[in-house]
């Protein structure tokens, strides 16, 4: 058996982020300069993220790469 394969099937980063907001909601889950999500706030707007993607056509477990720059100037988070 492939591990790694087994791992990949069973656990996504959106199943992880989502317990992590049920378990914490109110614990900080990003900081980017002086702007914070806690994991609510960047559970839902990753929820906004996976259902714009949806509208596109894309479906759950499509793989997807993401590009990001490490520079809290590099772009915005707005609430949407």
């Amino acid at each position: 058996m492939d591990l790694a394969r087994n791992l990949i099937g069973r656990i996504n980063v959106g199943d992880s982020l989502t317990r992590s907001a049920a378990t914490r909601p109110g614990q900080l889950a990003v900081a980017d300069g002086d702007r914070r999500l806690m994991y609510r706030d960047f559970n839902a707007y990753v929820n906004r993220v996976a259902h714009g993607l949806a509208g596109l056509g894309y479906e759950r477990g499509t793989a997807l790469a993401v590009a990001l720059v490490r520079s809290e100037h590099a772009g915005h988070y707005q609430e949407g």
